[in-house]
């Protein structure tokens, strides 16, 4: 999403790799940030940062599946559901369904904005045809893709019987 909105002034490579820079740096810092509030020890978050931020699931999917590198909505939501429970033990199971679902539409519809980017490319290219069959497909299994999110985190969070 930010690398098709705030840097849509950059060309679409560098905008990029600035992209997967600083998804990489918060993968490390969310993590130290989850460690750091678990155990109050900033040596061992530092440790814990580094060891997340380059782990070889991370590092192995810089090879083309960018989506997957933005792991740090996960410590970021462990740290939030975290919070939420030292303040609020009695925390209804809704608000942690909220929570996770607004952590989960991140990584869905990042590659929407992507093939927007890539949309604009190929107007310029003279490809509308092609820009519009892609932009189509991509919305259609981003909404499909949150949609069945939201059902399983709501199978998972909702009060049973």
């Amino acid at each position: 999403f930010v690398g098709a909105t705030l840097l849509d002034r950059l060309p679409p490579l560098t905008a990029m790799n600035v992209t997967i820079l600083a998804s990489l740096f918060l993968n490390a810092f969310c993590a130290y940030l989850l460690a750091h509030r678990v155990t109050g020890d900033a040596a061992a978050a530092a440790v814990a940062g580094l060891i997340f931020g380059g782990s070889p699931y991370l590092a192995a999917h810089l090879n083309g599946h960018f989506n997957l590198t933005t792991a740090w909505t996960l410590p970021l939501f462990a740290l939030a559901v975290y919070g939420w429970h030292v303040v609020s033990p009695e925390t209804p199971p809704i608000s942690l369904f909220i929570l996770l679902t607004f952590t989960t539409a991140v990584g869905c519809f990042l590659p929407v904005a992507f093939v927007r980017r890539i949309g604009r490319t190929l107007d310029q290219e003279g490809l509308a045809e092609i820009r519009q069959t892609q932009s189509g497909l991509a919305l259609a299994l981003a909404c499909l893709g949150l949609l069945l999110w939201l059902w399983c985190f709501w199978i998972i969070v909702h009060p049973r019987p």
